[in-house]
């Protein structure tokens, strides 16, 4: 069963061992919190309050719902929500039966990323309170109406959920849900592992980005933790962009890293296994499982690349005009400035535009969706370690 509760009613940490699920309301309205224990058997139903339909927690469950009850706005936006104001954000909370760090992975912060979402479902079934030492904060879907419209954006205000912390109590859909994230859920944590891919239009190396801030306290743990996870790319961020979800968790002293992959709105099996496995791997890091033998399968891929920069993807070089990008470079390539990324050509193959590298570096970011428009992002170089090439 799924609890509506609201940001004042949720507090995961008086909670007695057990599996939980709840739907934290954006807006204190509603008929308050009721419990929920996830039983111990296979029944994956989810079901509404008393005298309600059944509802479950998997947004894709109940597309449609806001035309079907008569409710304004379209299926699947903020504001057609059953009635639950402007939206909820899932979570699933384990408590285990001994005390330990609380980790809070998100999934989903955009839309169109799917890895995450897969990470957290396999995790919210596979791990059990007898098992765990702390509290694990689950959320699949971060967004949920990016995500049932398959975007990276919200699209009940065009916001970027990403862009968006702190967040504001008054403001837009994003900066509301922005608020609820960081004021139930990461303040509440003692380590963030935020999952990403590339998204729709771009592809990226499996990776994990950590915080290499000079004098940070929480960067000797953020970087363990990349080390430690088994991908073999890592990104330290020697300065954090505002808005983000690890620049908030920053703000408070939390340790964090982050995940990307490939992207391209699939999944694929071996690189999802790879997030699974090092979602794992953080667990025993951080002391959270009593047996991390039964759960780890051999080591881990080691760490063959530490890249460093500030990670701003929204400083990616930029299509000077409309036009079909062809790549001349791939992911992980190392280049010097002025060498060839691609070409935006027109429908008769002229070259509309040369994009060579502004600086040199390794290739994290590269546009996947030929057809661009003027100012679309087409790719983005980071350092290697220990060099003084710029981004």
């Amino acid at each position: 069963m799924v609890t509506s509760t609201t940001l004042a009613e949720f507090a995961p940490e008086t909670l007695a061992p057990g599996k939980y699920a709840y739907r934290l309301l954006l807006t204190g309205g509603g008929a308050g919190s009721r419990s929920a224990e996830i039983g111990g058997d296979d029944d994956d139903t989810v079901r509404g309050r008393a005298g309600g339909d059944a509802v479950s927690d998997d947004p894709s469950d109940n597309a449609g719902r806001g035309e079907q009850t008569g409710q304004a706005g379209h299926a699947g936006s903020a504001s057609g929500e059953r009635g639950e104001g402007n939206g909820y954000v899932p979570v699933h909370v384990v408590r285990g039966v001994q005390d330990g760090p609380c980790l809070l992975v998100l999934a989903a912060v955009h839309g169109d990323e799917y890895e995450g979402v897969q990470t957290v479902i396999e995790l919210s079934a596979a791990v059990q309170p007898k098992e765990l030492c702390g509290t694990l904060l689950l959320v699949p879907v971060a967004n949920v109406d990016a995500y049932r419209s398959g975007t990276r954006c919200s699209a009940a205000d065009g916001g970027n959920l990403a862009r968006a912390f702190p967040g504001s109590p008054d403001g837009s859909y994003t900066e509301r849900l922005a608020w609820h994230l960081q004021q139930a859920l990461i303040r509440r944590c003692d380590f963030l592992l935020d999952l990403h891919s590339a998204g729709t239009h771009y592809a990226m190396p499996l990776m994990t980005g950590f915080d290499a801030r000079e004098g940070a306290d929480s960067a000797v743990r953020s970087r363990d933790a990349a080390l430690c996870f088994g991908v073999p790319v890592a990104w330290a961020h020697d300065t954090v962009s505002p808005g983000r979800t690890v620049s908030m968790a920053s703000e408070l002293g939390i340790p964090w890293i982050y995940v990307e992959g490939f992207g391209g709105r699939r999944i694929r099996k071996d690189e999802q296994r790879l997030y699974t496995e090092g979602a794992w791997r953080l667990m025993a890091h951080l002391g959270m499982l009593a047996a991390p033998e039964l759960r780890l399968a051999g080591e881990p891929q080691p760490v063959e690349l530490i890249l460093t920069g500030d990670g701003n993807l929204d400083g990616a070089d930029l299509a000077a005009c409309d036009g079909f990008f062809v790549p001349a470079a791939d992911l992980l390539d190392e280049l010097r400035e002025g060498d060839l990324v691609g070409t935006i050509v027109d429908w008769r193959g002229a070259v509309l535009q040369t994009v060579r590298a502004d600086g040199s570096g390794v290739v994290m970011l590269l546009r996947q969706t030929p057809v661009v428009s003027r100012g679309d992002a087409l790719y983005t170089l980071a350092r290697k370690e220990g060099t003084d090439d710029v981004d």
